[in-house]
């Protein structure tokens, strides 16, 4: 039971919780999945499915640039740190 509700943890999902609510949330987290996550994801498992190849070529001049910008700041920064 949860402190002074007298409702335990199973109770309050059967009453607050239900399939159109799991579906809901799926719905609302997959939403926020974006491209970029997506391709970053299929790149190395399936190069056909990236939605566009030189995605990859802007996103390899950002990691330059901020392993450059991490250099310029003393840090020692690698291409495996950022990507």
């Amino acid at each position: 039971m949860t402190n002074g509700s007298g409702i335990t943890l199973a109770d309050y999902w059967k009453q607050h919780f239900d399939i159109v609510g799991g579906l809901q949330h799926i719905k609302i987290t997959w939403d926020s999945v974006s491209q970029r996550n997506l391709n970053t994801s299929w790149r190395n498992l399936w190069l056909d499915c990236v939605d566009s190849p030189e995605a990859s070529t802007q996103e390899l001049a950002v990691v330059k640039e901020l392993i450059s910008l991490g250099w310029t700041m003393g840090l020692e920064v690698s291409k495996e740190d950022v990507s």
